[in-house]
């Protein structure tokens, strides 16, 4: 069975630690200057095989520039370099450039764009391919981007990969979301060193039509990155440890560390998992290479994970964390059972899946286990974000026709079915937890898809925060194709009445995306549950089809609203605290 997770080792040797996450079912393995594991690997398609051999003459790709080279000229130079290692190691089809090269302004980074396509016909005649950019992590400066995006879409048309080097410190998630210097800054789901490719990809590449290409992280881990907290130090995941002991794990996004036991190996662990977890969201990577397994001495040494407890962490994570079957495939545009008419797998014998669960056919289905993060990894608690943790599968039934009282029947003013004889429900559960559907749908490559969908949420849940309100995101919706993501929170969902005459709460998602070249979209539907209570689901009228026109996008009036409803809920809160200190005030004035 075939794991999840996109975690693999960065090899500067073989060793016993690299052997061990390959035996795992890592997907992605890196090997620089010793090529010795590739040959057993050839026997393993699913496994991406990246291969970089040392730059001796010319050494770099600014030393190339500076010489006043044509960038067509360079890589001819450059690829000559290497030919002797790519003949001598046939297991290997894709192959890296220059090494975390360095530009700072336009003139240079379209010579490198330049010199990245030419690498790629090159290498594109001798039956290989390439990985392009290979930058380090924080570079180039995102207004360098918009020139070398020309080189992304080449890579895309030609099945080659855009390389990305990630690290942050003292933590993965440091300069991520709301882990900033500046306490009132939010990056979202991006970040400024790790994640920072979603920022690439949705500012530079995605408007030049390469928000698709594929994108292997060649190097993450921990490393030297600026600015980090006051006092912690910036390095590699040795020095971070020991510096790790004094914190309290409070505001981290996973809760390893604010348990009783402290151990810096599985911490570090814990963190690359939480890395890998936000690289599953996005179809389009196709894996992360962990620095370093297998080192020859300083400075790497510190670097090395190999004979630590965090290989074992890893190779067990990726070991247990599979998948059964891949997702449906779909052809020619059409999103099978949309409508959740077909049932669930022996429905004529009304057998169900595991826990009294119901999966529709068709439909490819995830439900985190108890004390796994959620989807959605982290969560707000009067102004402050906590991690979300499952308290195992909810509910997930289909509704008939029959079981419904009238006023919610096809048709009617509370309707909870949209289209056909059935809905598909998944609410309750212990408590916080999430269902995730998904299906592959197939086109012609260069085709726009669009698929509509109908998701409604409902609480009964009386709140308990000195706001009076329930939290923004009590519940989370999510609608996904390929690249593109349209995510709801509960204070969004709730203000709109998308179904024709219909007065509950229904929630219309439109999104489109462009059939790759291997003509695959993944379509991807999340509900997630954040709090104990009463929370319902309900999903229905889903349909795809291919657009050859779009309409022009919205004004999101509910982000805006999200905005400004988070700043009310955070405003709320301070006025309660304000009041309970005067309060406190007036006593001790009133005790003298």
């Amino acid at each position: 069975m075939p794991t999840v997770s996109k975690l693999g080792p960065h090899v500067l040797r073989p060793t016993a630690g690299a052997q061990a996450l390959i035996g795992a079912g890592c997907r992605i393995v890196k090997l620089v200057g010793d090529f010795g594991l590739a040959v057993e690997l050839a026997n393993r398609p699913e496994v991406t095989v990246i291969g970089r051999a040392y730059a001796t003459n010319p050494r770099t790709a600014e030393e190339q520039f500076f010489s006043g080279e044509s960038p067509e000229a360079a890589a001819q130079r450059f690829l000559d370099s290497q030919r002797q290692q790519y003949a001598l190691n046939p297991a290997i089809r894709l192959w890296e450039g220059h090494n975390e090269p360095v530009w700072s302004s336009r003139e240079e980074m379209e010579w490198y764009a330049r010199f990245e396509i030419e690498r790629i016909k090159l290498l594109a005649a001798m039956g290989l391919r390439a990985v392009i950019g290979n930058f380090s992590t924080g570079n180039p400066d995102l207004s360098l981007w918009q020139w070398f995006a020309p080189a992304a879409l080449f890579a895309k048309q030609s099945d080659g990969l855009l390389g990305l080097h990630e690290y942050s410190s003292p933590w993965m998630w440091w300069m991520t979301g709301k882990f900033q210097i500046n306490p009132n800054e939010d990056q979202g789901d991006e970040g400024w060193v790790t994640l920072r490719y979603r920022k690439v990809l949705r500012q530079f590449l995605a408007p030049a039509g390469a928000g698709d290409v594929k994108i292997a992280i060649t190097e993450c881990g921990l490393d030297a990155v600026s600015p980090v907290p006051p006092g912690a130090p910036s390095g590699n995941w040795r020095t971070d440890a020991m510096w790790w002991g004094t914190q309290s794990g409070e505001g981290d996004p996973i809760p390893y560390w604010r348990g009783p036991e402290r151990d810096g190996e599985r911490y570090y662990a814990e963190q690359l998992i939480w890395y890998d977890r936000e690289l599953q969201k996005d179809a389009n990577v196709v894996g992360a290479a962990v620095f370093t397994i297998g080192s020859f001495g300083p400075p790497f040494n510190d670097y090395d994970i190999d004979g630590t407890r965090v290989v074992q962490f890893l190779a067990t994570y990726i070991r247990e964390n599979t998948t059964a079957e891949p997702p449906p495939v779909v052809d020619a545009g059409a999103l099978r059972n949309g409508s959740f008419d077909e049932g669930y797998p022996d429905f004529d014998g009304w057998a169900t899946i595991e826990n009294g669960n119901q999966r529709p056919n068709g439909w490819d289905l995830s439900l985190p286990p108890k004390g796994q993060l959620l989807p959605f990894p982290t969560h707000l608690q009067q102004g402050n974000v906590i991690p979300a943790i499952s308290n195992g599968p909810g509910e997930l039934v289909h509704k008939n026709a029959n079981q419904l009282p009238p006023d919610e029947q096809l048709g009617q003013p509370r309707a909870l079915i949209l289209d056909g004889g059935r809905v598909y429900k998944i609410f309750g559960g212990p408590g916080a937890h999430a269902g995730v559907l998904s299906q592959i749908i197939k086109g012609a490559p260069g085709a726009t898809l669009q698929v509509t969908a109908f998701i409604l949420g409902e609480t009964s849940d009386v709140p308990t925060s000195p706001t009076g309100l329930l939290e923004p995101d009590h519940f989370v919706a999510q609608v996904g194709l390929g690249s593109v993501k349209d995510k709801r929170l509960y204070v969004d969902m709730v203000a709109r009445h998308d179904a024709p005459d219909n007065d509950r709460a229904w929630n219309k998602f439109v999104v489109h995306d462009v059939f790759p070249a291997d003509g695959q979209l993944r379509f991807e539907v999340i509900v997630q549950q954040n709090w104990p209570g009463e929370v319902n689901f309900f999903l229905d009228a889903f349909k795809a089809e291919v657009v050859t026109e779009l309409p022009p996008p919205p004004v999101d009036l509910n982000a805006i609203l999200t905005q400004a409803l988070l700043v009310q809920s955070r405003v709320a809160s301070l006025q309660t605290e304000v009041n309970q200190l005067v309060d406190l005030i007036r006593a001790a004035i009133g005790g003298q």
